[in-house]
């Protein structure tokens, strides 16, 4: 009714006849909602428009939705970006496909996730040859971060890599790189690519290095974040002795500007690094680790992390006795 100018009545007549001749038929479970019942139908149906009602009614269909979904936008941000692109605007497109992904990526819908980065990928790299006014280059960046989560999930390496490299052409802020520099690295090691992570890992240092000191809390907790990878790096790699002293190094910084999330890991890899001193028989320490991880786990509210530790607290009463 938005979209055709027409009276309620107008609008259920015509789809009644619709369905009645098995033109469109109602999606299972949404009797709201119509299909037609062959692509070839749909394709009839645009093409005996006017090449100006052929552009403006998936325009007006998009501005209804937007408008409709304004506060909730991601489960129809799919729909509402196809049709700004059939009505010729992917400029209005791409952040709804942006939004698309991320709503796919909060439902672990991660094949989805990478359909909707590669599409506005494609359209950001068409504006950015057609157009006078290019993709924003923040835009682009934040869709291959995406679509490399999403690739590292799926166990496709090899496309994580590449899109964290692509990700990287499009960043010019030093911090953002060596976010993306930690990203990666922790994508290779959980593939346990240990030499690449270490690459990284020390590239995103040296992104970070500044002459003057004077840092920002974001800036800190970054370099944390870097260093608590090398942490994870020298456990997996048994360098028990370099993971400690990394751990001394980092424990003032930690103390001053960790997050609780930052400190859960830290006195976790503490407790890990008892343990294998130890060899899991554990001592007088370990309880204060784990205990301490856990409580911060909590005071950051991450699910995870609580079960996490609260896992590694179990365990360690398990190995106390």
């Amino acid at each position: 009714q938005a979209i055709c100018d027409e009276t309620e009545a107008g609008v259920l007549g015509a789809l009644d006849e619709l369905w009645q001749k098995r033109i469109v038929v109602a999606r299972p479970g949404r009797d709201d909602l119509y299909d037609f019942t062959h692509d070839q139908l749909r394709h009839a149906a645009y093409q005996g428009m006017s090449p100006m009602l052929r552009q403006a009614a998936p325009r007006r269909a998009a501005d209804f939705l937007s408008r409709r979904h304004a506060a909730f936008p991601g489960r129809v941000a799919g729909q509402i970006a196809l049709h700004f692109e059939r009505a010729g605007d992917a400029a209005a497109a791409i952040p709804f496909l942006i939004q698309a992904a991320a709503y796919a990526e909060q439902r672990f819908a991660h094949e989805e996730v990478i359909r909707h980065c590669a599409h506005a990928i494609r359209l950001c790299r068409r504006q950015n040859a057609d157009e006078p006014a290019p993709c924003d280059s923040a835009r682009l960046r934040n869709a291959y971060v995406s679509m490399a989560r999403a690739y590292g999930f799926t166990a496709h390496q090899a496309e994580a890599e590449q899109a964290y490299a692509d990700a990287l052409v499009w960043t010019t802020s030093a911090f953002d790189r060596a976010d993306l520099l930690r990203r990666a690295g922790d994508a290779e090691l959980a593939v346990l690519h240990f030499a690449a992570a270490e690459t990284h890992y020390a590239h995103a240092l040296r992104e970070l290095a500044s002459p003057s000191g004077d840092h920002t809390m974001e800036w800190r907790r970054l370099w944390l974040d870097v260093r608590q990878s090398q942490v994870a790096l020298y456990y997996y790699r048994s360098q028990l002795d370099e993971l400690a002293a990394l751990l001394m190094e980092i424990e003032p910084p930690m103390a001053q500007y960790g997050t609780p999330r930052q400190k859960s890991d830290y006195f976790g890899a503490l407790s890990q690094l008892t343990m294998r001193r130890t060899r899991y028989a554990g001592d007088d320490r370990l309880l204060s680790y784990v205990s301490a991880a856990l409580d911060q786990a909590k005071a950051s509210g991450d699910e995870f992390k609580i079960a996490l530790h609260r896992f590694g607290y179990g365990f360690a009463l398990l190995v106390l006795g």
